[in-house]
């Protein structure tokens, strides 16, 4: 239950970003969503957002972009 409130949370966050135009807090927004979708086994939705995540992130030049994209990395290789 927590996770799902997380996930509510993290799509608030994601729709104020987006209204004041700030990428930064998009991008943390959706690796949140992603973070939170992936513990609860929604992992085709983690996948979407942390992409997102990591496009906007590198778009930017933020230091985040490594951490995030290696996540994503590890979250795409648990399909091998």
């Amino acid at each position: 239950m927590k996770l799902l409130l997380e996930i509510h949370f993290m799509n608030q966050a994601l729709q104020l970003a987006r209204q004041v135009h700030s990428p930064l807090d998009e991008a943390r927004a959706l690796e949140g969503a992603a973070r939170c979708q992936a513990r609860t086994g929604e992992r085709m939705a983690a996948l979407a957002n942390l992409r997102q995540a990591v496009g906007i992130y590198q778009r930017i030049g933020s230091a985040e972009a490594e951490q995030a994209a290696a996540f994503l990395t590890a979250l795409e290789a648990e399909d091998d």
